[in-house]
């Protein structure tokens, strides 16, 4: 491969990353390493499978309706960043309850987990926290799921 050709293809990878960072909802690259921040944890998928047998939590599945109803983890609640405004208000008493809320999304980009645990626990809700991994390391681990049909 000549210079020219090399140079043309490590800036077209460059902007290509680059813009791919200024995106809304960037296109999955890497999964970025959870970030607790003050409020929530990360909690580890074994663990959070422990916490499930002994009924110690309430499950909430952040990814959007229609994956929600694919496939989901048995017990979990849907609460995902475009329904907040409407679902929340009707979960809010169960959330504000649960001994401990575990949130968790697909286990590929985007990570819809994160910032929603944030905005829960912003909003008053107490012990969240984000299973790291998700969904596709749930299944892997032998985690019970379940498929349910839309209403």
């Amino acid at each position: 491969m000549s210079w020219l050709a090399l140079t043309l293809v490590t800036l077209s990878l460059l902007c290509g990353v680059y813009g791919n960072r200024l995106r809304a909802h960037s296109l999955p690259m890497l999964r970025r390493p959870y970030q607790p921040a003050a409020g929530w944890s990360s909690a580890p998928t074994s663990e959070v499978l422990r916490w499930q047998r002994s009924g110690q939590m309430l499950l909430v599945d952040t990814r959007t309706p229609p994956e929600f109803f694919g496939s989901h983890i048995p017990g979990a609640v849907n609460l995902c960043e475009l329904n907040f405004e409407r679902e929340y208000p009707c979960l809010q008493s169960r959330l504000r309850q649960a001994s401990r809320v575990v949130l968790y999304d697909s286990g590929a980009e985007p990570d819809w987990a994160a910032p929603l645990a944030a905005r829960l626990a912003a909003s008053g809700v107490e012990r969240v926290s984000v299973m790291q991994e998700g969904l596709l390391a749930w299944q892997s681990l032998g985690g019970p799921y379940e498929q349910v049909k839309p209403p």
